[in-house]
């Protein structure tokens, strides 16, 4: 009897112990690992967002890893995706899926212009939409897409390499 009572306080400290650490994590002002926001969601109480749900935009354009925080989504009646920041601008075309799914992304209105440079041929493109919410209007997917330009000035072609976008609830 008294084995087990030394194994239910050994237990209850271990328990203790580990539920101080994870509530430790959710008020040390840092994104510790299991948190969805800085100190909330995931192991922490759930994150409070006033300003409706939360958004993430990341691209990578040329293998180099960017947040746009200057971005457009229209939805009339194609989804057309605008980013930019002081030397790219960047719209694309996701078609007018309304549904999840994988659709091409349409050459009409895409385009870019990065350091003065115009990239209007679309080489290839595609977008994953995984949510469209069309009771909050907001759209959520991923996207990759190709765009060339061909520079007359030095008889110059380049590709703007756009991968890795994913997009979460932004707004249309």
């Amino acid at each position: 009897m008294k084995l087990v009572g030394c194994f239910v306080v050994l237990l209850f400290f271990l328990c203790a112990c580990k539920k101080e650490e994870e509530v430790g994590t959710c008020f040390d002002g840092q994104l510790s690992t299991g948190e969805h926001d800085v100190d909330c969601g995931g192991i922490c109480p759930p994150c409070e967002n006033n300003n409706g749900p939360f958004e993430i935009f990341l691209v990578t354009i040329n293998g180099k890893a960017l947040q746009f925080s200057d971005r457009s989504l229209g939805a009339s009646p194609n989804w057309i995706m605008n980013f930019s920041n002081d030397t790219l601008n960047v719209t694309l075309n996701f078609g007018s899926g309304t549904e999840p799914g994988a659709y091409p992304i349409e050459q009409l209105y895409s385009e870019a212009t990065m350091n003065g440079k115009f990239y209007d041929l679309l080489n290839s493109g595609l977008v994953v939409l995984s949510n469209v919410d069309t009771t909050n209007n907001r759209l959520s997917g991923f996207f990759e897409a190709k765009l060339v330009g061909y520079f007359s000035d030095s008889l110059l072609v380049d590709t703007l390499k756009i991968t890795n976008g994913d997009f979460e609830s932004i707004p249309y």
